[in-house]
């Protein structure tokens, strides 16, 4: 229990970046989305996006992440 507490408490991991840190999280939620058997909602092609975009696209995937590891989505 305190471990989660802290995990909540400290900061975020970092997201992917690179796009073979992006891949190779795609890759290891497919092989756990396979092992526990649910569905992923499908990939969207990777398309080149402006600097606003990317950072956007990054803080709602940590706000995303957060509310999860939080337990409200």
């Amino acid at each position: 229990m305190k471990r989660w507490e802290a995990s909540l408490r400290g900061p975020p991991a970092p997201d992917p970046t690179s796009p073979e840190e992006i891949e190779r999280d795609q890759a290891i939620r497919r092989n756990l989305a396979n092992a526990f058997g649910f569905a992923l909602p499908p990939e969207e092609p990777q398309h080149e996006l402006t600097p606003a975009q990317a950072a956007a696209a990054a803080a709602e995937a940590r706000l995303e992440r957060d509310l999860r590891a939080a337990g409200l989505l």
